[in-house]
């Protein structure tokens, strides 16, 4: 009786990594098809992300900035531009650091607009979002 028990479970379990795997394949087919409309590769985002901690903290900073001023969100999804004079004059943030990470910071922006609930588990160091 036991044996059947878990078999069963171990068959259900196995199907929900399954859907929970091509959830997580469309999530990414989308996105990379919305970077693709800024000229973005996920080859980039490699490159740009964040390796240390002030990094992290400045990127979660500018993507915190932009989402709470509706307007700004809307004008940079429009331009395809980040707001550099705005973030470098309320952050105080050089412009060429923000340089370094803009695609990364672009591509969180997406994540956290879309609609990509699995991928947003992996921008961890943006809490609250």
């Amino acid at each position: 009786m036991y044996p059947d028990i878990i078999n069963e479970s171990v068959e259900k379990n196995k199907d929900n990594e399954e859907e929970l795997a091509e959830h997580r394949r469309l999530e990414l087919q989308q996105l990379k098809e919305q970077l693709k409309e800024w000229e973005i590769h996920f080859f980039d985002l490699i490159k740009e992300s964040p390796k240390q901690e002030s990094a992290r903290l400045m990127v979660s900073q500018v993507v915190r900035f932009i989402l709470s001023r509706r307007g700004m969100l809307e004008k940079t999804k429009e331009s395809k531009t980040l707001p550099m004079d705005e973030i470098e004059k309320y952050l105080k943030i050089p412009r060429k650091k923000i340089e370094t990470v803009q695609k990364y910071i672009i591509a969180v922006l997406l994540i956290c607009t879309g609609d990509f609930h699995l991928i947003k588990e992996h921008v961890n160091f943006i809490n609250g979002m």
